[in-house]
Order: C-alpha cells, then sequence, then structure tokens
C-alpha cells in the first residue's frame, strides 16, 4: 500500500450504529446545502493540503486528533450518499477520494477511487467533522480501538497500516466455484457481502456466455448490504468450465466465479 496514513478513514469507519436507528430518509434542503458546502470545503482543503485552514470545520473535541494525525493525500473527491439523524444534527457522508494506491506485485503506484465514510454534527449553529469514539468500532481493516492512543497522546501512533489484502477482502463472495447441471434451468447461486464503509457498484462483465446466462439482482451496494448473482444453465451444443467475472468499482476490483459442469 503506498504510504498515505488512513487515519481520517479509520477513525470514521464503522461508527454509524450509533445513529442508524433514528436516521433520516430526507434533510430539508436548506440543511443538506449548508452539509454539502462544509463537506466540499473540508475535502477541498485536504486536496490543496491546506490543514490548518480544514482545522476550522472541525469539533472542538476532535480537534487534537485531527491536528495529531497524518492526512490522507487526496488528489480529488466527490461527496456520495448522505444520511441524517438525530434530527438533522448528526449526518454521515460517504465520500469517494482519489488516491495513489499500490498493490504488491501489481507493479507502479495506481490512481484509485477509495470510498470512505465521513462523520458530521451541529456545533455552534455549524456543520463540523467529528471523530466518532466507538470503543470496539470495527471497520474493514479489522477492530480499533482508541483506548491504544501511545503515551505521547499521539492518536495517529495507535492506529496500525492497514494491509492492502484487508481492502480487497472487503468485498467477498460466499462462494468462488460453482458446479452446474447441464439440464436447461439449472441455477446455482451466489452472495457478494460489501464490508467497505461506502458504496460500491457492481457489473457482470458478461451477461451471457454459451450455455450459461449470469444476472445480478442488485447493482448499487451500500456499506454492509449484499447482492445475489443467479447462474443458469441455458441450452448449448456443448457445456465448458468457464470464469463469470464480476467487476468492482470504484475499487477497480474483480470477483471471479469458476464455473464448471
Amino acid at each position: 500500500m503506498s504510504k498515505f496514513p488512513l487515519f481520517l478513514l479509520l477513525c470514521a469507519a464503522g461508527a454509524y450504529g450509533q445513529t442508524a436507528r433514528t436516521s433520516f430518509d430526507k434533510a430539508p434542503a436548506d440543511v443538506e446545502d449548508a452539509l454539502r458546502s462544509r463537506v466540499q470545503e473540508f475535502y477541498q482543503d485536504h486536496v490543496d493540503g491546506k490543514f490548518r485552514k480544514a482545522e476550522q470545520l472541525v469539533a472542538e473535541e476532535s480537534k487534537d486528533g485531527f491536528y495529531a494525525a497524518n492526512k490522507p493525500a487526496l488528489e480529488a473527491f466527490k461527496i456520495g450518499d448522505i444520511s441524517f439523524s438525530d434530527s438533522y444534527k448528526k449526518a454521515k457522508v460517504t465520500i469517494v477520494g482519489k488516491m495513489t494506491m499500490t498493490f504488491l506485485g501489481m507493479g507502479a503506484p495506481k490512481l484509485m477511487d477509495v470510498p470512505f465514510p465521513s462523520y458530521w454534527k451541529i456545533e455552534g449553529g455549524r456543520w463540523c467533522w467529528y471523530i466518532y469514539n466507538d470503543p470496539n468500532r470495527v471497520t474493514p481493516f479489522g477492530k480499533i480501538n482508541p483506548q491504544t492512543t501511545s503515551a505521547s497522546g499521539d492518536p495517529g501512533a495507535a492506529f496500525k497500516m492497514p494491509d492492502i489484502n484487508s481492502i480487497a477482502n472487503a468485498i467477498q463472495a460466499d462462494r468462488q466455484t460453482l458446479k452446474m447441471a447441464k439440464a436447461a434451468g439449472a441455477e446455482e447461486k451466489v452472495t457478494i457481502s460489501n464490508r467497505m464503509p461506502g458504496a460500491v457498484k457492481l457489473q457482470v462483465e458478461q451477461a451471457s456466455y454459451p450455455g450459461l446466462e449470469v444476472r445480478l439482482d442488485k447493482s448499487d451496494l451500500r456499506e454492509g448490504e449484499k447482492a445475489v448473482v443467479t447462474v443458469r444453465t441455458i441450452a448449448a451444443k456443448e457445456y465448458l468450465t468457464r470464469t463469470v467475472r464480476i467487476l468492482v468499482q470504484p475499487l477497480n476490483q474483480a470477483i471471479d466465479i469458476l464455473v464448471s459442469f
């Protein structure tokens, strides 16, 4: 993985359980517009490297953590899903950040879109970014306990750099091989789970193959959701072993399912 730390991502990941039960589908337009404006300013400051300016948008109790932490090297970003809670006084915003990543065995660093959550609340009448301190929060990179903050008081030192395999394994299929019957209409299913702190989009690389038809029940997969891939036998002159590929964006990841008869 590239050397940029993921402190902001790790601090936020997995924390939405605090507000999920009281979330609202749609906020008043002025509330959402005010939030979007602050989020846009905050992450543009990251892109521009103006972290002192970004600190002005951080909630008071989170300033020390924000100041001490290394910042992710964002080259660009866009705002994704927004979920409100606590009578529209808190919000979770999915950010899709463009970052340079290095995968083991894949050569040169690659610019990728990486989704991650960002948490906001109203403080002093304005939206502020904050760190949610769940003592045992679970992220795609494992369990993180903020009580392990270093003796130096640097909260960033308590976080271990996630292994790149943890990111890749955040989108998982429950089966990677299928044994199909040759009778037309026979079906097998694969369930794909999203454990990333953000939404991903799934796409079947090829909807049909000789002897096979592939269907995906949903393409947009939010955090914690699952999608079902249905592979169906159709009439063919011959039935060969094939690889069905499901593409995952914005991770540029592929899930391969080996199908035999």
